[in-house]
């Protein structure tokens, strides 16, 4: 450790006497310990007037006058006898020989290398001492003031140890004052899972190893934690080796990652892209011999880039065949070529970009870089031009220049806003954010004025006092101001908390006359403090409720406790465990080969062994209680109070891995199964690049495009030359799915076999490999056979569409048989319902006779007469229109009430029935309602009622009736049509429904009554037709 230090410690030195070098006004000189110059500053070449070359080496006394050697002497040998740092006025000798009086300060470097010297000499004119010194305290404020003003956290650590933090420090590690941050170490501030990092970070810092920008995870002072942004350089802090360490937190650009990551993604595509141009376009190059400029030599590759032939070239006018031109059009003359120019000029081109016209047309640009070849006389003999193809490179450049400004844009939103005001004048400047924060109108990049009002105006009135307050402590107490309150935005009037971090600065007399400070946005730490309480009782709940097993170890390895998920994996109560190590448990541990697991190198003793974590230790246990084997995978992680060198604990996750140590098993099986799939040959596989190129294929796959398996296996195939072109869309679009999805849709093409050339049509699906993002496998199946079983089948669904419409016609004219066969009934219903009005008209024609002849006849009796006669027209009328209506056929499908087309079917009936001595029965519903065709229905109910009428006919028996109930029953519409007729018989009962089945003769029925009847209920109107036998008929039951 003390070699490590002493390293650091040089190297320290070295870096510091290199900025001294590089940047001081003064002249900075060393010398080792015999006086003899090693380095020499710019300062010291403008002091002195000697340049570089000429100083080392000489003896230091050599800069004094004469009058100033012996001082100068003096105080060297004082320096050597170790009585520290020399101060002295001496006359020193210019370069031209004049002397002047400068202030000389020895300085002794520790463990000084040869290289740089032991000792340091600093020197100035005399005369301008009191300017510098002004100036260098000028720089000090301003830096001072940069340091206090930065957005981003700025903090000096020694030894571990803060020694300063600016007022970002402060806010960022949740502390009022510096003295509050030096209570702790920087690491007891860093995140335990990332301590071992930072420590070992920082002591090669210490050692001169440089460490490059990263992201950690602070620990603020109220626990919470902030991902932060850090890089930390050595420096030279009040006279102590330090380390700077520069912090921005992050935490608002997580919340843009989605769209950086996709930005990313997109960025990365297109560079893959280029990168595979670039890999495939290697750089022309062409030799041309001077002073002709006639061409000697030009590779492969410059025909690649021209796409032509290369051109006989003999002399300079002969460049002229190519149409090159800048990139802003104009056309280059002979002697503009980079090679012409480094022929005849001997110019150097360094990464010229011009435009030319290839052999087939196209237009490319390309980067050129021209050296002239000369002889040992420094005469150009010949020129080397080396061409890169540059018009992929520069349209992926300006996709990567849009993506970093949306980039920038996006990150640009999580910086602080910062003020800086006066106290006399109450206004100041503030930065762009912290317009942006309190709801200002955006004032553009940098700064803007402002007043203390546009802050303190906004501030919520309940918090205003408080602030006022703090503002008051901070100034009279020369302490950080620091206040988080609520403001409302000027904007909108929403509210917010921020977070105000400030100093305030003085003047000789102690009055504050300047704030500096910073502002930011804390709604969301706000919000998260108030959750604080629910997320300790979280903690609690997952550690009761975690599937994953916890438990913590004391110092000694003896178990302190265990969450219930760890006591259910060992089969162990907490009781059983608490104080014993994991020894003492009585379990039979086994390392994966079988043998035992010592307890030594049990994760816990391990990890308070090494002071170290220790990660995914796997171990199997034996449970008797089951006969079987149960995998862990177990995590330990030492945990120390501030401090203290040694784990006050260990916690440790025991995760029960059994499933997926099965999963492996089964994964073997998986791919010993795919090999299995791959060589028997069942369906074609094929294993690809994103060009196109097939790696490697089953003989499936090469029977079905007619190559050879070696051809297959060598990558000589590619399965785009064996696509059909009008296919390749269908190719490309799956391709798109792959890199988008990582696997497509299975999806129809075709492909060429070589064999005959005839088309092959197949289905084909593919996906990447995992963890590649060009290489993937693709499936394909030959669908010749089913394409021809599908033309098969379409022909058969033809045929049997033709055989169905036939069928529909024949049911339509079923139902104009039907209809005409109810028509011939319909003409005996209109005789029977005719023959009582027409008797009653004939009574009232042989009563006029006899009126008249018994001097009867009156006024009176005439009118009568005409109004009883013109009543039974009106009746006749009324029938003949209700027969018309049930011939004619419903237009429509509607609404219409049962109860209604009920009594009309009844009616046209009736008077038939009545001959009969039938009497009906009719028990409606007036709220029952249906949707259909209201003449179809009717048709049925009078189809039903003409059956139990040629049934009374047949049967005469004594006391005919029909009863009709009409009722709704389980959501359903219910119509029963129930006689006294004696019923059908049974072996008939399954097919009176049948099409021109009937008992009646061929003269007195067409069997197609009920078949029609029982295809509008059901298939038009999607309900049910049924019929049974009662104790003294048949019931027929319609169910809507």
């Amino acid at each position: 450790m003390d070699e490590k230090r002493a390293i650091g410690s040089a190297n320290a030195q070295a870096i510091l006497l290199r900025a001294l070098l590089d940047h001081s006004t003064e002249a900075v000189i060393t010398a080792n310990r015999e006086g003899v110059i090693r380095l020499w500053s710019r300062g010291a070449e403008h002091l002195l007037g000697a340049g570089e070359a000429q100083a080392l080496g000489r003896p230091l006394l050599t800069l004094a006058a004469p009058a100033g050697r012996e001082p100068l002497c003096d105080a060297l040998d004082r320096l050597r006898r170790g009585e520290g740092v020399q101060a002295l006025e001496v006359e020193l000798l210019a370069q031209d020989g004049g002397a002047f009086s400068a202030r000389v300060t020895l300085v002794p470097l520790e463990d000084g290398s040869e290289e740089l010297g032991t000792l340091a000499l600093l020197a100035r004119r005399d005369t301008v001492q009191e300017r510098l010194e002004e100036q260098l305290r000028e720089t000090e404020r301003r830096y001072r003031n940069q340091i206090e003003l930065a957005a981003d956290a700025i903090v000096v650590l020694q030894q571990g140890r803060f020694v300063y933090a600016n007022c970002a420090a402060l806010g960022l590690y949740g502390a009022d004052s510096l003295e509050q941050l030096q209570q702790v170490t920087v690491l007891d501030l860093v995140h335990p899972d990332e301590r071992a990092e930072v420590r070992d970070r920082y002591w090669h810092l210490i050692e001169g190893v440089a460490n490059p920008l990263r992201e950690c995870r602070l620990l603020r002072l109220d626990g919470q934690v902030v991902p932060v942004e850090t890089s930390s350089v050595v420096i030279n802090y009040q006279g102590e080796t330090s380390i700077q360490v520069i912090a921005r937190d992050i935490s608002a650009r997580k919340r843009v990652e989605t769209e950086r990551e996709r930005l990313v993604q997109e960025l990365a595509l297109q560079r893959a892209q280029f990168e595979a141009v670039l890999r495939q376009m290697p750089v022309a190059v062409v030799i041309a011999e001077g002073p002709t400029g006639r061409i000697v030599y030009h590779n492969e590759a410059s025909e690649v880039i021209f796409r032509s032939s290369f051109p006989r070239v003999e002399k300079v006018g002969d460049y002229l065949q190519w149409e090159v031109t800048t990139m802003d059009g104009r056309r280059l003359a002979a002697e503009e070529f980079p090679m012409v120019r480094a022929l005849l000029h001997g110019e150097r081109v360094i990464g010229e970009e011009l435009k030319f016209v290839r052999g087939d047309g196209s237009h490319a640009v390309v980067s050129i870089n021209a050296a002239p070849i000369s002889d040992p006389g420094g005469e150009a003999r010949s020129a080397v031009v080396v061409y890169t193809d540059i018009t992929e490179k520069l349209a992926a450049e300006e996709a990567l220049r849009q993506s970093e400004e949306r980039l920038d844009l996006a990150l640009s939103g999580a910086d602080m806003g910062w003020c800086s005001m006066e106290l006399a004048t109450r206004r100041g400047l503030w930065s762009q954010q912290h317009f942006v924060l309190l709801g200002y109108p955006d004032p553009g990049p940098g700064s803007a004025p402002a007043s203390i009002a546009q802050w303190q105006d906004l501030i919520d009135p309940k918090d205003l006092p408080r602030v006022r307050q703090a503002l008051e402590t901070a100034r009279t107490g020369r302490s950080l101001f620091r206040s988080e309150h609520r403001v409302r935005r000027a904007g909108n009037g929403s509210t917010i908390w921020v977070c105000v971090l400030g100093r305030f600065n003085y003047d000789r007399e102690g009055e504050a006359t300047h704030f500096i400070g910073i502002i930011f946005d804390v709604t969301e730490r706000k919000m998260a403090e108030e959750k604080i309480g629910e997320s300790e009782l979280r903690h609690r709940l997952l550690f009761e409720t975690s599937s994953q097993g916890i438990i913590y170890h004391d110092a000694d390895n003896r178990v302190i406790t265990a969450n219930p998920a760890l006591l259910r994996m060992i089969g162990k109560s907490e009781a059983e465990l608490v104080g014993k190590t994991v020894g003492e448990f009585g379990l039979k541990l086994e390392r994966e080969d079988g043998s035992p697991f010592p307890e030594s190198d049990i994760p816990c003793a391990i990890s308070l062994r090494t002071l170290k974590e220790v990660r995914q230790v796997v171990l199997r246990m034996y449970r008797e209680e089951t006969g079987d084997y149960r995998w862990f995978s177990i995590n330990a992680v030492p945990l120390f109070h501030p401090g203290e060198p040694r784990p006050y604990q260990v916690y440790a996750t025991v995760e029960d891995i059994t499933s997926s140590k099965q999963a492996e098993a089964a994964l073997r099986a998986s791919e010993a199964k795919f090999r299995w799939l791959f060589e028997s040959n069942l369906i074609a596989i094929f294993f690809w690049k994103a060009d196109g190129t097939v790696t490697d294929a089953n003989d499936a796959y090469c029977e079905l495009l007619g190559y050879s398996s070696q051809e297959c296996h060598e990558g000589l195939l590619n399965w785009l030359e064996v696509t059909p072109e009008d296919h390749l869309s269908r190719d490309f679009a799956a391709l798109e799915e792959i890199r988008t999805r990582g696997l497509c849709r299975p999806y129809e093409k075709e492909f060429l076999n070589r064999g005959d050339g005839h088309r092959v049509p197949v289905l084909c699906t593919g996906a990447l490999m995992v963890g590649q993002e060009s290489d993937g496998i693709g499936l394909v199946i030959d669908l010749t056979d089913l394409k021809r079983a599908e033309q098969a089948l379409k022909d058969e669904v033809a045929e049997k569409q033709r055989a169905v419409d036939e069928l529909h016609r024949q049911q339509q004219m079923m139902i104009r048989q039907a209809r005409f066969a109810a028509l011939g009934e319909m003409i005996g219903n209109i005789a029977h319902q005719w023959r009582q009005p027409l008797n009653t008209l004939a009574l009232l024609i042989q009563e006029l006779p006899w009126h008249y002849d018994h001097d009867q006849f009156s006024r009176e009796y005439l009118g009568s007469c005409v109004t009883r006669s013109m009543q039974v027209i009106n009746h006749m009328s009324k029938t003949i229109d209700g027969f018309r209506n049930f011939f004619e056929p419903d237009k429509e499908e509607v609404d219409f009430q049962v109860a209604a087309v009920l009594a009309q079917s009844v009616s046209i009936v009736e008077a038939a029935l009545a001959e009969l001595k039938v009497v009906i029965e009719v028990h409606p519903d007036p709220d029952l309602y249906l949707h259909g065709c209201p003449n179809e229905f009717s048709q049925v109910i009078l189809n039903i009622l003409m059956n139990a009428k040629d049934a009374f006919l047949e049967r005469r028996p004594p006391d005919p009736r029909i009863v009709i109930r009409l009722f709704r029953e389980k959501g359903r519409a219910v119509v029963t049509i129930a006689d006294n007729a004696g019923g059908i018989a049974t072996e008939i009962m399954d097919r009176i429904f049948d099409p021109y089945f009937t008992t009646k003769g061929p003269d007195r029925g067409t069997g197609i009554g009920l078949f029609m009847s029982k295809t509008i209920v059901e298939k038009n109107m999607h309900g049910a037709l049924s019929a049974t036998n009662t104790e003294t008929g048949a019931e027929f039951r319609i169910e809507v």
